[in-house]
């Protein structure tokens, strides 16, 4: 641009007078900065030298991301493969991995955010130290705090800031989506504690969707009021799929449930034939049916209330009670409960339909599961019972007692997995090699103090069995490399880890495979799948 006189002017004022608010001629060089003779500096834009660039919009910041993470995906995915350390001044050295994804968002960005959620929100839950919390986001990637909480902050954060509120959601998905990465970790079938988060859902939507009282004429949560008698049905049979797996499942860690049996009004489900042709048929409530012997329950029916008492009799073998006076037995809160379960387990055993009951039933997958959960939790309440009264001798006829039911209980056990035509398909379900454990470690007891040797042969049929399923099963492997333990410590076999160190290799090259059955000889408890991390050499 020229002025009247043809002089050259600048679109824009120098930097140098524009710093100091002064009116520039707009020549090149100026005459403030002819004057005071210092080197007069123009741009293109308004931006002066030195200073920040303004703030991007927040689609602009999308759009990088969303580019960055497709440009660094096959650099990460790498990255997530290849693990290792760096070695001073070496030639050589290797990424360490940092499990992310993408690259996380601009500097300025995360600490404006980080600086937000401490100032404002850290006092809702003020679970980190903020000091130490800010002092790692400047360390190397792999020493930082996990991704998932960096974005879980960054999330939070950024919807109550307007600058980056558009940020909120993509932050929260990415959070999400570490954390359920974070769950699936050399994830396999038997790895109870990410099952047990999977059943903690589904509690919670069975909760939202009113399953809790499928009764309910008005239906008054999430749910409409069901058409007809088969959709309350359907309505029904997934609550108590819910709650069998919700029980089942804590049984196995020593875990408290999650569903609350007090507030279910749902009824116990039907009959198959009821449900196949949609037609309708009178149920009992649980609470209902754990009273009533003459009660005519469905095999699903029984699978609940086996899956119930299974739960409260593992609970109870942890569980310690006021008033646990030992030189009283009959006065004991823990003798009065023990036997109130030993009559339920009893009773549920008398109102099995012929259909569930074995030996006769076992090509039936819900005869054998009901049986052997109800067998187990037997031998688990007096095992404890046993060793409680272990040492006076006018407890002697408690302990016979105990010893006695927890024996019938292992027979039992045995009979039926002795008649098993597929003991590998059956033992694709973890509870029937716990209770093939249990059994085991029964007969293993009872041959160390009375050498009986019914006993021994029932223990070494079992062993030979479960090491012959062992190669194929993981958890049996686990459990039958405890028994052995138990079996040298004992003096009973001192052979027997010997006969399963070739599992030892499965083992060790699933590193998520824990020890199964973590067996406490002197109070008598057993914990099925103990929540405990590997030991690293």
């Amino acid at each position: 641009m020229a002025d009247g006189d043809g002089v050259q002017l600048m679109r824009f004022a120098c930097h140098q007078c524009r710093a100091r608010k002064l009116k520039c001629n707009r020549v090149r060089p100026c005459q403030r900065c002819s004057q005071l003779g210092e080197d007069c500096q123009y741009s293109e834009t308004r931006q002066r030298p030195g200073h920040a660039p303004r703030r991007p919009k927040v689609k602009e910041l999308q759009s990088r991301l969303t580019e960055l993470e497709h440009r660094l995906k096959p650099q990460l995915e790498v990255e997530q493969n290849v693990g290792g350390r760096v070695f001073g001044d070496q030639a050589y050295a290797q990424v360490v991995p940092t499990g992310r994804l993408e690259q996380l968002p601009p500097q300025s960005v995360i600490d404006e955010l980080t600086s937000i959620y401490f100032s404002r929100l850290y006092s809702d839950a003020p679970m980190q130290d903020p000091a130490r919390y800010l002092d790692s986001l400047h360390r190397p990637p792999h020493m930082q705090p996990p991704i998932c909480l960096q974005y879980a902050i960054l999330a939070m954060a950024a919807t109550v800031s307007p600058a980056h509120k558009e940020l909120a959601l993509p932050f929260y998905y990415r959070a999400r989506n570490y954390i359920e990465r974070d769950e699936m970790k050399g994830a396999r079938q038997p790895w109870y504690a990410r099952a047990s988060m999977s059943v903690s859902r589904c509690v919670r939507l069975a909760q939202m969707l009113g399953l809790y009282d499928v009764e309910a004429v008005d239906g008054g949560f999430a749910l409409a009021p069901a058409n007809n008698w088969l959709e309350r049905e359907e309505r029904r049979r997934t609550m108590w799929a819910i709650f069998c797996t919700d029980r089942l499942s804590s049984s196995t860690t020593g875990w408290h449930p999650l569903v609350d049996i007090k507030k279910v009004r749902t009824l116990l489900p039907a009959s198959e034939e009821a449900f196949r042709l949609g037609r309708e048929e009178s149920s009992l409530t649980l609470h209902e049916a754990l009273g009533d012997a003459s009660a005519n329950l469905s095999p699903l029916a029984c699978r609940v209330l086996a899956a119930h008492l299974f739960n409260i009799c593992l609970e109870h073998t942890f569980t310690r009670y006021p008033n646990d006076d030992m030189a009283n037995p009959q006065e004991s809160e823990f003798w009065k409960h023990q036997q109130n379960l030993d009559n339920q387990l009893s009773l549920l055993f008398m109102v099995l339909p012929n259909s569930m009951r074995c030996p006769p039933n076992l090509t039936d997958h819900n005869a054998v599961s009901i049986n052997l959960n109800l067998h187990t939790a037997s031998i688990c309440i007096h095992r404890v019972g046993r060793a409680r009264v272990n040492g006076p001798s006018h407890h002697a006829h408690q302990h016979h007692g105990a010893a006695v039911r927890s024996l019938t209980a292992a027979k039992a056990i045995f009979a039926i997995i002795r008649g098993l035509s597929d003991p590998h398909l059956l033992f694709a379900n973890p509870f029937v090699a716990f209770a093939a454990f249990m059994a085991a470690i029964v007969f293993a007891d009872e041959f160390a103090l009375s050498h009986n040797p019914q006993s021994e042969e029932f223990l070494n049929v079992l062993m030979d069995r479960m090491v012959a399923i062992a190669d194929e099963n993981l958890v049996t492997a686990s459990l039958v490399m405890q028994l052995a333990e138990h079996m040298k410590t004992n003096g009973i076999d001192p052979h027997a880890v010997a006969k399963v160190s070739h599992l030892a290799a499965k083992l060790e090259a699933d590193a998520f495979v824990m020890p199964m059955g973590l067996n406490n000889h002197h109070a008598g408890t057993v914990v099925f799948c103990p929540f405990q991390p590997q030991l690293q050499n």
